[in-house]
């Protein structure tokens, strides 16, 4: 168990990686569900295709009592689908909760950035998909919980916010150009809203 003093997701998340010494792994967030096929699911599949530098699967969206409300669904599910988002310059969307990544590839490309909470996520997703294969499992293998207190809920502006930086920063690595820094992308948008 670590024990970090509040540090902020992207940190807590860099420092998991940080002190992992298996090749791939498994996130999961402390007021979700993670369905008991989930891992052994996910470790076959990429078994099969070991390249894959992230893998998540469907979840079932949950209320605070639990109960299921909703299919979540979230990724790629084809190397084509991934390879049009790319084209496109689209995000990575995947569940959190139900990612299985490569240790290596996440400590190559940097981890977590903190100035992109709570978007962080996304942005990681993505990075991870410009050079490697992310897919899901369409299968809801996790139960993801909403409710009026969690993080992204009371962030929800803020992450709409980083999640647009995040995505102009994926087309600007990929046409070869430097990224925004947030104070650079928070002028563009005001000076274009």
């Amino acid at each position: 168990v670590l024990r970090l003093d509040h540090p902020g997701i992207a940190a807590a998340l860099q420092a998991g990686i940080e002190a992992a010494r298996a090749p791939w792994i498994a996130r999961m967030d402390a007021d979700d569900i993670s369905l008991p096929d989930r891992l052994q699911r996910q470790i076959d599949f990429l078994a099969q295709h070991p390249s894959l530098g992230a893998l998540g699967t469907y979840g079932w969206i949950i209320g605070e009592n639990g109960k299921r409300v909703v299919l979540f669904r979230a990724g790629p599910t084809s190397v084509e689908e991934l390879l049009q988002k790319r084209r496109e310059n689209k995000l990575i969307y995947l569940l959190s909760s139900s990612v299985v990544f490569s240790r290596d590839l996440a400590i190559a490309i940097g981890g977590h950035r903190q100035d992109y909470a709570p978007a962080e996520d996304v942005d990681f997703w993505t990075r991870i998909a410009d050079t490697h294969v992310v897919l899901a499992i369409p299968e809801p293998l996790v139960c993801y919980r909403i409710h009026a207190s969690a993080y992204s809920t009371r962030q929800l502006v803020i992450q709409a916010a980083h999640a647009r930086r995040a995505r102009a920063n994926a087309a600007r690595r990929r046409a070869g150009l430097p990224e925004y820094s947030a104070e650079e992308f928070a002028l563009l948008e005001r000076s274009d809203p």
